[in-house]
């Protein structure tokens, strides 16, 4: 499930008939990804498993809303579905057949690239969580929202996480005592007196 996508239907205001709507992949970003060529063509579908870091920047993250064409639900996706589905079984990403379908030299699948639309896909209850603070609309009742998490804001786009775990009672006073001297020694400056 995807929230947050605008209300405006931008899709529908693009000319070509057959669209999966992207954008470009961030790190807190999961699951599969395209790799796109010229004219916004999808290339590739890149499940989780297959992903390469080092090529991330040529990654777009599927937003999981699709756009298809009447000829090409009838003549191209259905029957690879049904095909797919008989030779893999039932429980199967439908993404898989997408990725299928773009090695055949006839694909005309293309890319609609998001760039400020706010969009959060929301496979579990963290997701969610997740969701609901990007959307509060109230940025008060985001903070609050925030807050309560207690760390792990990394999963947040654009929002650096500089919360470490600590323990200021470790280690006790005395502990320093038993550590040999050049420990002590290398960590005078942080240890109590």
């Amino acid at each position: 499930m995807v929230v947050g996508y605008q209300k405006e239907n931008l899709m529908a205001a693009c000319p070509h008939p057959t669209l999966a709507v992207v954008a470009k992949w961030e790190a807190w970003m999961d699951g599969t990804v395209v790799e796109l060529s010229g004219n916004n063509e999808i290339a590739a579908f890149i499940p989780k498993k297959s992903f390469v870091y080092p090529n991330k920047d040529r990654y777009y993250k599927t937003v999981n809303i699709y756009k298809f064409s009447q000829e090409f639900s009838a003549q191209v996706y259905v029957p690879f579905l049904t095909a797919y589905t008989q030779a893999m079984g039932m429980n199967e990403y439908y993404e898989q057949v997408l990725r299928v379908i773009t090695t055949l030299d006839t694909c005309d699948l293309k890319a609609f690239v998001l760039s400020t639309q706010r969009w959060y896909e929301i496979d579990d209850a963290q997701d969610k969580d997740i969701a609901q603070v990007l959307f509060a609309e109230d940025p008060g009742k985001q903070l609050d929202l925030l807050a309560r998490r207690y760390g792990g804001y990394w999963r947040f786009p654009g929002l650096w996480d500089f919360c470490y775990l600590v323990n200021p009672y470790l280690p006790p006073s005395g502990c320093a005592r038993k550590w040999p001297p050049f420990l002590t020694c290398s960590c005078r400056n942080i240890l109590p007196a």
